[in-house]
């Protein structure tokens, strides 16, 4: 499962930031664009910077569990200071055709 994180500042000064984001019980973090941490169950980018009127792109790589039950709602949350930002995704199992695994 690949995450793409975006932090638009078209409207805002020039500024620094920490970026952090939860990851789900439910996933097994992977790796990670740029300079980040790890913090638990967290991926942290501190100190980042974004000038005024551009967009940054972050990503995130992480495995859903094997084990994890079909219909289960993973969500992503993010925050940098005040603002924040989520995403849902439900896992659904489906069979692969036989032709996929000749």
């Amino acid at each position: 499962m690949c995450c793409l994180i975006s932090v638009d500042n078209r409207l805002g000064p020039d500024r620094d930031f920490t970026l952090r984001t939860h990851i789900s019980p439910f996933l097994d973090f992977l790796n990670a664009t740029g300079e980040f941490k790890r913090e638990e169950r967290a991926v942290v980018w501190e100190d980042q910077f974004i000038a005024a009127g551009e967009r940054a792109v972050f990503e995130l790589v992480a495995g859903i569990q094997r084990d994890t039950p079909e219909f289960t709602s993973i969500r992503l949350r993010v925050s940098s200071g005040p603002s924040l930002g989520s995403d849902t995704t439900t896992v659904t199992l489906s069979q692969m055709p036989p032709s996929a695994l000749s």
